[in-house]
């Protein structure tokens, strides 16, 4: 009598075992680790050859690249234990649900007249007559939309029946219950920022695709002595081809921290051993992590082995 009550733990027990047996740590290879975020295992120290860049309008922090199987950014290693949110480029910034880094700057967009207390209101029972509640936003809309709708910012659209909301940015229906976002064709709707991004990349420019967390402005074609780069900004030679230039902020770029790496000055922080999270300010690379075996030097630039 007391075999069937041990025949049903056993029974009860097997699809726990099958269940952890299968896509985990324990199934990656000696030259890959396991990222829990996205169930996968990873190659150490990334894929063998150079990854495809992330699509228009996202980049990738320090330490990760884009992962096409895993449609968001992926780190190169394990990362270490507590360690801080992944560091993006300046004017980016980290959305953990989306695994990527979206631009926190847009260009200026003029602003429609709008009835005051237009976008402040906090229950439904306080909208007008013409307007709805968005539930999503905490907020009411004019039916239809306003008069006079807003561009989205540069890579970024909005689906059907959709429109760019200045006050709350991202985007917002014109109707109640509204239907499912459907895209622009090359878009994908993402819930967490409520907008359509890019789900093709362009095509590669001739020289070499920058690694994540690259800061750059448009190259230009011209000479030192005729730049016609911003005072804040530093005319820095590219490519093997005379007169290629690109503007950059030597004072926070990752790639010329400093100065003009092209040119022997300043610094590459993302060529760090050991980095992890690096950023650049006022000119200067700062660590904040490394990999495993390293840990930061104490004037806070490099890492130093264990």
């Amino acid at each position: 009598m007391r075999l069937i009550p041990a025949l049903s733990l056993l029974a009860a027990a097997l699809p726990f075992v099958a269940s952890t047996a299968i896509g985990s740590a324990g199934s990656c290879k000696q030259n890959e680790f396991w990222y829990s975020s996205q169930n996968c295992c990873l190659p150490s120290g990334g894929p063998p050859t150079p990854p495809s860049p992330p699509p228009r309008g996202v980049s990738c922090p320090t330490g990760y690249y884009w992962g096409q199987q895993q449609s968001c950014c992926v780190p190169t290693h394990p990362s270490p234990a507590n360690s801080p949110t992944p560091t993006c480029a300046t004017g980016w910034k980290w959305y953990s649900a989306d695994q990527h880094c979206l631009p926190t700057t847009t260009p200026p967009v003029p602003s429609p007249p709008r009835p005051s207390q237009h976008y402040r209101k906090r229950t439904a029972s306080s909208c007008k007559y013409n307007e709805f509640w968005y539930a999503s936003k905490n907020c009411c809309l004019p039916t239809g939309g306003p008069p006079v709708t807003p561009s989205p910012p540069r890579g970024v659209a909005c689906p059907t029946g959709y429109y760019w909301g200045a006050a709350q940015t991202c985007c917002v229906p014109t109707h109640s219950n509204p239907p499912t976002p459907t895209c622009p064709s090359g878009y994908k709707w993402y819930t967490s920022s409520q907008n359509c991004l890019p789900t093709t990349t362009t095509t590669p420019p001739s020289t070499p695709p920058k690694p994540s967390g690259y800061t750059y402005y448009k190259k230009r074609e011209l000479s030192a002595s005729d730049s016609q780069c911003p005072a804040s900004l530093e005319a820095c030679p590219v490519g093997l081809t005379a007169g290629d230039y690109e503007c950059v902020d030597i004072a926070r770029d990752l790639e010329s921290c400093g100065g003009c790496v092209s040119q022997g000055k300043g610094r590459d922080c993302t060529a760090i051993k050991g980095v992890f999270h690096v950023g650049c300010e006022n000119s200067r690379c700062i660590v904040t992590s490394c990999v495993g075996g390293y840990e930061v030097s104490q004037d806070g630039e490099s890492c130093k082995r264990l």
